[in-house]
């Protein structure tokens, strides 16, 4: 059986355990967050790991000149680069 973890950015981890549908519940709800700019999981990327390795992940739009996180659609510049 294989061991998942669901990390979210500045948080951490989120889930650990044995369960993929509960990793799964948790990966898909704190993407969520982050894509919504909700609470602490505003704009943050998620990952899932099964057994130390990469399983999914989602990483949140960033300005593609100075990097900080965008409200907005990936690949465009933030209002301060334009």
């Amino acid at each position: 059986m294989s061991t998942y973890e669901v990390v979210a950015g500045n948080i951490g981890e989120v889930y650990s355990g044995d369960d993929r549908e509960d990793a799964l519940s948790a990966f898909n709800a704190y993407a969520e967050k982050s894509r919504e700019g909700i609470g602490r999981g505003a704009y943050e990327d998620v990952v899932m790991f099964r057994g130390g390795d990469i399983e999914r992940d989602y990483a949140s739009p960033r300005c593609k000149s100075c990097g900080d996180y965008l409200a907005g659609a990936p690949g465009t510049v933030c209002a301060e680069c334009k």
